[in-house]
């Protein structure tokens, strides 16, 4: 992937030339089509360079088969009809990983698989590779059906495969892939017992924000009103004056720190590294295309 770097009075900001390609593939039922998946159409899966609806039958609704093939990407995620995704935090987690490697990412629960399987309601994200020897795992007898809990059966198949499984909590060990609500991950429940004790890695008795990273990718058990509540809080509300998070392993990248001192310029920059990031033809133009002046 090639990166853009302009600098704009020696401040630099950076941009994906060539961002990578996502599949997303969205399991639903015929009779979720109306109910839940348009939502989900109208929200999170406007944001993905490929999305398809697998459904086991055919209808109006611009559902795939499961036989479809997929065309090319260079991650492939798989998600259900009440998980909201935000791709562009799943973009920076994948950014520091090569495609070429057998790897798959996820929340991770710990019983059934040595390696740990991923939550399906969680979304998982597979890289080519990956996907490729999922497909051979089956068609060769080397994976089995063994089981109608197919997120299990799918973990299992990737140990047998060589397939790892991934580590995608960030760098303050917060889970990223999350596969309740967000209620359920902020608020702690009215008897102190957290309900996911299923988790491959000690649980973290924390919450309030500190439950989740702060560049979550996603949570299961959406309602449709949810779906557009999260859409907005993710793509709309902002809060002036807070210091834009530019670099996200800073350690000075906190939610609570505010900027001392206004600066215009920051403000400035900090629509501008906005604006590379989502990487319009316009701006892409205006901002960070070779030799463009500022």
């Amino acid at each position: 992937m090639t990166i853009c770097k302009k600098k704009i009075k020696n401040k630099i900001i950076i941009s994906a030339e060539n961002f990578p390609v996502f599949l997303c593939w969205i399991m639903t039922r015929p009779e979720n089509l109306l109910k839940k998946l348009q939502h989900v159409g109208a929200t999170w899966a406007k944001h993905w360079n490929q999305a398809l609806y697998m459904s086991s039958q055919s209808s109006d609704f611009p559902t795939q088969y499961w036989k479809t093939i997929l065309s090319h990407a260079d991650w492939f995620l798989k998600a259900d009809d009440d998980t909201f995704v935000v791709v562009e935090n799943l973009r920076y987690l994948l950014s520091q990983h090569d495609t070429e490697k057998p790897v798959y990412f996820g929340h991770r629960f710990r019983p059934f698989v040595r390696q740990g399987n991923m939550s399906g309601g969680a979304g998982y994200v597979l890289s080519p590779e990956g996907l490729r020897r999922f497909v051979q795992g089956f068609s060769t007898g080397r994976c089995e059906h063994f089981s109608s809990v197919k997120d299990m059966a799918l973990g299992r198949c990737m140990e047998t495969m060589g397939v790892k499984a991934g580590d995608s909590r960030d760098s303050n060990h917060q889970e990223t892939f999350n596969p309740f609500r967000p209620e359920n991950h902020l608020i702690p429940a009215e008897n102190g017992k957290q309900v996911w004790g299923y988790s491959f890695y000690k649980p973290r008795r924390v919450s309030g924000p500190d439950c989740c990273a702060d560049f979550v990718i996603s949570f299961h058990y959406m309602r449709p009103a949810d779906m557009y509540m999260l859409e907005y809080f993710t793509y709309h509300l902002r809060t002036f004056g807070y210091k834009y998070r530019f670099n996200a392993n800073h350690e000075q990248n906190s939610t609570s720190e505010k900027i001392s001192n206004f600066d215009p310029y920051n403000v400035f920059l900090a629509i501008a590294t906005n604006y590379c990031y989502k990487y319009t033809p316009a701006t892409y133009d205006r901002f960070c295309a070779p030799g463009s002046q500022i």
